[in-house]
């Protein structure tokens, strides 16, 4: 709260380091939704209207300001996935075999559970082009670059990328009706999980034997 009223106060433009602070507020709202579920929902709340209010942005000033770091750049894809998962979690609706005697407001819930998470899912989908293209746009910028542990940023971002697509999944397993989702797109979302959690896993193992190489010499 603090961070987002100075960066009101300095009037500020959002960009994906904003992420983290903000958007971030989703991961705490997991947490708080199992012991205070009103607390959870608010928290919910707030992070997606921060998701709405600074995505659109980012995405443009990553679009046209060149002069932005790749770290920054790759940051991006965070905003939706961290939303979409909280989402799932906070969010996720009774099973009918659970509660058969559902309230009106649980049917309106199930019938907007599934849009809203593959609407999310599109805006993760936008996350990762424009993290990639500010990936290639930089390149040569990256290529000069000598490590730092800024470059952390690199692991994260992808494997809560795995994370949501992962909810995403689960969402459409379980409250999808059968025979309603296309087994191409389910094989094609296990495919790129599979993929991102790879590829983190192994950028995040290489950021840390970096880190563990580089530490003395920082030290001296």
């Amino acid at each position: 709260l603090w961070f987002i009223y100075m960066s009101l106060a300095y009037q500020t433009m959002p960009d994906p380091s904003w992420f983290p602070n903000t958007i971030g507020i989703g991961l705490c709202a997991v947490k708080v939704w199992f012991y205070n579920p009103l607390c959870g929902h608010f928290l919910i709340a707030m992070t997606l209207m921060l998701t709405f209010l600074y995505y659109p942005i980012s995405l443009i000033r990553v679009a046209l300001n060149e002069k932005m770091s790749s770290t920054i750049c790759w940051m991006q894809m965070i905003c939706p996935a961290i939303s979409l998962y909280s989402l799932a979690i906070v969010m996720q609706p009774s099973f009918k075999e659970e509660r058969p005697d559902i309230s009106h407001f649980q049917t309106m819930q199930r019938s907007v559970y599934l849009p809203s998470m593959t609407c999310l899912f599109g805006l993760c989908i936008v996350g990762m082009i424009s993290s990639l293209h500010g990936l290639a746009v930089r390149w040569k910028q990256i290529q000069k670059e000598e490590f730092t542990p800024a470059h952390a940023a690199y692991s994260f971002p992808l494997l809560m990328h795995a994370l949501a697509v992962q909810a995403y999944r689960s969402s459409l397993g379980f409250f999808s009706e059968t025979g309603e989702v296309n087994p191409a797109l389910k094989s094609a979302l296990e495919i790129y999980w599979i993929v991102l959690v790879s590829a983190g896993t192994f950028v995040a193992v290489v950021c840390l034997i970096m880190y563990l190489s580089f530490l003395p010499s920082w030290i001296d």
